[in-house]
């Protein structure tokens, strides 16, 4: 909470300008060795990380920034990731990179509060080892037909649209994360702990994978797959599945089926659900669970919310609220 209002003060002490920058001006941030440099304009997240080197730090406001590769080890920082899109806020501070990404660097990269709205490609020169992403939004994870490996790879409060796939020798962790339609190969694995995950595929491509404290929810009427006997499974609950789903997983602890939803429209289960579907750790399941609950809400510190009076008090002072949203 000190952060933010020490933040909140430096702000209103350069109002005018930080209220033009905030509505219309898209800027990134390179920090090396204790000094910053500024650029603007939709390339700024191009140009900051080609001046950038392994260890520096990006930090870009909210708005759409053309794409880049990310080929230095590097930790990029957004202003939100529009990961609660059930929360229209979420849309209006998100910082969004437009087209295709590649994580080209064998080092681990750090990736807090973006939403990548086109294909994030795992296609570094070498395999990349020990990334981290938190609360991003990814349109698709894939890799770029190279053979190429992404090792130990976590995904925290993040959320995944349309497919991740996880190749061969790879292999993927997701905490707390929305995932729609993972797929892996055999010589590969994902541990889902405390997840949504959702699939509309005929066949259920997932091996070798754990799965513990989730839901899954199947959203297609013509097909009734069951989860592979490669896989472990314990404390989840399937919807709209066939009733024996989780049969063939070896082992297969507290599992169920179920056929009516009792999720809301936020992924909070209801009232009855919350006390009936328990984790490993007796808090309930889902990305509400666990102990790294599902949270958008950025952690760099940024303004959501500006109002200016019209005009001075008779005492010649300009009465000004700023609202700044970050983890306390």
């Amino acid at each position: 909470m000190k952060r933010l209002l020490l933040l909140a003060l430096i702000l209103m002490s350069g109002l005018c300008a930080t209220r033009l920058f905030a509505q219309s001006t898209l800027m990134a941030t390179l920090s090396h060795e204790g000094n910053i440099t500024t650029y603007s304009g939709a390339n700024a997240f191009s140009t900051a990380m080609s001046a950038a080197v392994d260890g520096d730090i990006i930090t870009l406001s909210p708005g759409a920034f053309s794409a880049a590769n990310i080929n230095k080890a590097v930790t990029i920082r957004g202003a939100g990731g529009a990961c609660d899109t059930w929360n229209e806020e979420a849309f209006n501070h998100a910082t969004i990179i437009n087209g295709n990404v590649s994580l080209r660097t064998s080092e681990a990269v750090l990736v807090e509060d973006v939403y990548f709205n086109s294909y994030f490609y795992y296609a570094s020169d070498t395999d990349n080892s020990n990334s981290k992403f938190v609360r991003c939004r990814f349109k698709i994870i894939t890799d770029s037909n190279n053979s190429l490996k992404l090792i130990d790879a976590q995904f925290i409060n993040c959320r995944i649209n349309e497919y991740v796939y996880c190749h061969s020798g790879s292999n993927m962790n997701f905490t707390n994360c929305i995932v729609a339609n993972p797929y892996n190969n055999q010589n590969s694995y994902m541990d889902f702990l405390n997840c949504y995950i959702s699939d509309n595929r005929s066949s259920l491509d997932i091996y070798n994978s754990n799965f513990k404290n989730s839901i899954f929810y199947y959203n297609n009427n013509y097909y009734a797959p069951y989860l592979n006997s490669s896989n472990n499974a314990s404390h989840n609950v399937s919807i709209r599945t066939r009733t024996d789903f989780f049969s063939n997983v070896q082992p297969s602890i507290s599992n169920t089926s179920v056929t009516e939803s009792f999720l809301l429209d936020d992924y909070q289960l209801n009232d009855a659900a919350k006390a009936t579907y328990l984790g490993t750790d007796g808090t309930e399941i889902g990305i509400y669970g666990g102990v790294m609950p599902f949270k958008a809400t950025p952690a760099n510190p940024h303004i959501s919310g500006m109002k200016v009076a019209q005009k001075t008090t008779e005492s010649g002072n300009l009465k000004v609220e700023i609202t700044v949203k970050g983890y306390e």
